[in-house]
């Protein structure tokens, strides 16, 4: 919602269950909703993924 402030937390699920959640981000607040970013890839390696995408042109603020 336009002039909310959010947080998030990140957290890993795989075969052998979750993780921990991430520490919050610092608080933002959109102006106006963001674009989706495109090219979204993730990549399987050893105990980790690496996922790569595009930036959206708007980022909401």
């Amino acid at each position: 919602t336009n002039g909310t402030a959010y947080t998030f937390k990140v957290k890993a699920t795989n075969a052998a269950g979750s993780g921990t959640d991430s520490a919050a981000s610092g608080s933002v607040t959109p102006r106006t909703v963001p674009g989706a970013p495109t090219g979204v890839s993730g990549t399987a390696g050893n105990g980790q993924v690496v996922l790569t995408w595009t930036a959206p042109a708007s980022n909401g603020g």
